[in-house]
């Protein structure tokens, strides 16, 4: 990763994620699945698996602490790089609001054909949205351009970020 400012750093995160995540592996299996709580329940008899896994995740954290702390942020390069892709980033979340017109598996054939069609003519998403009957039935060009906009995908980020602060408030205030 030479082209990232800290390697290190985001490696030894990864490298603390338990592998008792989930049966291939993977930190994203939700713990109430079936191989996740069968691991769960073992290692909770064997006294071993939450020491260990408080001890990955407090090396994790560290590691993060240290690599958000010394973050550089640039948000026009940010922004240049996602328009690069003139709204095919975003075309998804075009298809879940035509979908609702629609359905779900006709949006996605017909979106997935107007980015075919973007990427060969080199031309921005919007516009063959804009211009397409289908879709300007239903949705007009300042929605689609607020879907394609990559800065109102936030999804739950902000709610998340709520919720820490306030109990981030909660903890100093009964401190």
């Amino acid at each position: 990763m030479p082209h990232k400012r800290n390697p290190v750093a985001c490696a030894a995160i990864l490298n603390r994620r338990p592998a008792y995540a989930g049966a291939d592996g993977d930190a994203s299996t939700p713990a109430n699945s079936s191989s996740m709580s069968g691991r769960w329940a073992a290692g909770r008899r064997s006294g071993e698996t939450l020491p260990e896994l408080i001890t990955l995740v407090g090396g994790a954290l560290a590691q993060s602490e240290a690599l958000v702390r010394d973050m550089q942020v640039f948000p026009q390069k940010m922004r240049a790089d996602l328009d690069i892709t003139h709204g095919l980033i975003m075309a998804e979340a075009v298809t879940l609001a035509l979908a609702e017109f629609i359905g779900k598996a006709e949006a996605h054939h017909h979106i997935e054909a107007l980015c075919r069609q973007a990427l060969d003519r080199h031309c921005p998403l919007v516009d063959l949205l804009a211009a397409d009957p289908q879709v300007s039935q239903y949705l007009s060009r300042e929605r689609l351009t607020t879907l394609l906009d990559p800065a109102t995908a936030t999804g739950s980020a902000e709610r998340f970020v709520r919720q820490v602060l306030a109990r981030y408030q909660e903890q100093r205030d009964e401190s």
